[in-house]
């Protein structure tokens, strides 16, 4: 029984080693796997008085063969001042505009991007600039950017559901609007 019982706990402990080694891929490439890219954000400057304007720059890396979606979020309190949203890729500047412009009905404010891989440069990098405006006073405020995968199976104005929008800040950049 005793030698019954040490050969269960060898077993077990053997398909749960095995189960571990395999579910890491044992640290070797992500077997293919490519995320949406990376993307970093500032807010120039970072307090502003209410009628004043900040310039908000994302620069994105590392951008997905499929696309991204560049999703940003920010405080009640700030407008998206429109003609003002850039991307600069080397030393090309080009005019854009959000593809969608939102309120949800949390009072949270998005705006979001569709770019493909061509947008950018050969190694995926660009610089996406545009300005808010302060209207109201916002305290400890914050402007959050979030870059998914575009799939291009789903049309871009389907892509972006804002009452449930997917978002998970990759970085976040402080505001704060004062009297």
């Amino acid at each position: 029984m005793k030698n019954r019982l040490q050969f269960i706990q060898a077993f077990a402990i053997l398909v749960l080693s095995f189960a571990l080694l395999t579910g890491c891929g044992g640290g070797g490439g992500g077997g293919g796997f490519s995320g949406a890219g990376n993307a970093s954000i500032s807010t120039r400057p970072d307090s502003i008085d209410i009628g004043d304007r900040t310039k908000v720059t994302i620069d994105i890396s590392s951008v997905n063969e499929d696309g991204i979606i560049v999703k940003v979020k920010f405080p009640e309190g700030l407008t998206y001042v429109p003609d003002t949203s850039i991307l600069t890729v080397d030393d090309d500047r080009n005019d854009i505009g959000p593809d969608i412009s939102v309120i949800n009905n949390d009072d949270d404010r998005f705006l979001v991007f569709f770019f493909t891989e061509d947008d950018f440069d050969r190694d995926g990098n660009g610089k996406l600039e545009f300005e808010l405006k302060g209207n109201e006073v916002v305290k400890n405020g914050s402007v959050e950017v979030d870059i998914d995968v575009d799939d291009p199976n789903i049309a871009n104005g389907s892509e972006f559901d804002p009452e449930d929008p997917q978002f998970q800040e990759e970085d976040t950049a402080y505001i704060e609007v004062i009297d």
